[in-house]
């Protein structure tokens, strides 16, 4: 039976299969998402809604529950969930006062909690337009888009981040993929500014942002210039309006999670590291200017190395996903493809039960044994796997 023919059934299947899980699961840092929506939109703070809980009393039960460092990403996290949430509101407020400040006795003994699909709804758009756009990444092969769009709808790395995390992390996943896509098609400027935007997100995109301005000037000096305009405008439009924020600064802006990347690397001297993710960084743009590699290699390289190098969150994964399913199909390794998520699963079961068994509302088990010295031999292999799947750019 031919995929196109079965693809409708498909995608039923998965869109039912996100709403079940959206339904059924809940992750603590959904609710900052929720609490920014209820400043900026309800309570107008949109410039000033990072030093909200800095100034409520000691005692005020929202911060001794979050404490200051609540919002710690840049500003379009919060706001494209808001711009989701605002026709919904009114409706979905006293909800959210409830999750918010008493979350797990609200949901206690629930099977599911159906208004948690409207909370997860903007992660689960952006979801479904990965699922939209993936097959742009193969435009003369039709029938590899597919499989990449199959892929998509059962991938266990997009329905943890979207349907059961709600994290923002499936923003810059989108936004990646599209600056993929542009990538493809030789159009830099376009490919910019959507890695601009994921910066706006999480800064990750930082480090790629050289090789587009690199690209722009191998056009011509135009093209260069713009590249750099398009990068600068919406990171200083965006994050402008922060820079009297106290607690914007403290804690999204110059906050210390952000160097989780460079954590590892070389050590030459006591205190004194070369990380590895500069190391390849260094010499991906080094290859790419003397054309040894393509552009698209350059940044695959670069931004795996982002992740494989550091101790990653689970949900980080989510940022090269588009590479690797271009890498994998269009160099015809489509195991390591399935092999990646295999090791991401394992890996993911390392971390606390919170973010992945856990996450189903009415299931609160011990899973300790997953601490076992066997399955954490697993996990470092695993993580020695994705390490070598930075071979995959080649």
């Amino acid at each position: 039976m031919k995929l196109k023919k079965i693809f409708p059934f498909l995608l039923i299947l998965g869109i039912v299969l996100r709403l079940l899980i959206s339904a059924t699961t809940f992750h603590p840092d959904l609710r900052a998402y929720l609490l920014a929506e209820n400043l900026i939109v309800n309570n107008g703070e949109v410039f000033s809604f990072y030093d909200h809980v800095s100034k409520l009393p000691v005692d005020s039960p929202v911060k001794l529950i979050f404490g200051d460092d609540i919002f710690i990403y840049q500003p379009l996290a919060y706001f494209i969930p808001s711009f989701f949430y605002l026709p919904f509101s009114k409706v979905l407020s006293p909800l959210i006062g409830d999750l918010i400040l008493n979350s797990s006795n609200f949901l206690q003994s629930k099977l599911f909690f159906l208004p948690l699909i409207l909370f997860k709804l903007p992660f689960l758009v952006f979801d479904l337009l990965i699922l939209f756009f993936l097959p742009q990444l193969f435009p003369k092969k039709k029938n590899l888009g597919k499989l990449a769009q199959v892929f998509w709808l059962f991938n266990p790395v997009s329905l943890l981040v979207a349907s059961g995390m709600g994290q923002s992390d499936i923003f810059i996943a989108f936004f990646i993929l599209m600056s993929l896509i542009y990538l493809i098609k030789n159009k830099t400027t376009l490919a910019t500014l959507f890695i601009s935007l994921s910066v706006l997100i999480k800064p990750i995109g930082v480090i790629l942002i050289p090789f587009y301005l690199l690209a722009g000037l191998r056009k011509d000096r135009k093209t260069f210039l713009t590249n750099i305009a398009v990068a600068a405008t919406p990171l200083v439009i965006t994050i402008l309006p922060f820079l009297n924020s106290p607690a914007y600064k403290n804690y999204a802006l110059l906050a210390q999670h952000a160097n989780k990347s460079i954590y590892a690397g070389i050590s030459i001297a006591s205190g004194h590291v070369i990380p590895y993710l500069f190391i390849a960084f260094c010499v991906s743009l080094i290859l790419y200017y003397y054309k040894k590699i393509d552009l698209i290699t350059a940044i695959s390289f670069t931004l795996l190395s982002s992740l494989f190098f550091t101790h990653f969150h689970p949900q980080w994964f989510i940022w090269t996903m588009s590479f690797i399913i271009y890498l994998a199909f269009k160099k015809k390794r489509p195991e390591m493809l399935i092999l990646s998520v295999v090791a991401w699963l394992i890996i993911l079961f390392s971390f606390e039960s919170s973010l992945h068994l856990n996450l189903f509302i009415f299931n609160q088990l011990d899973f300790s044994f997953l601490k076992m010295p066997f399955f954490e031999n697993f996990v470092l292999l695993s993580r020695a796997f994705l390490l070598s799947l930075l071979t995959i750019c080649f």
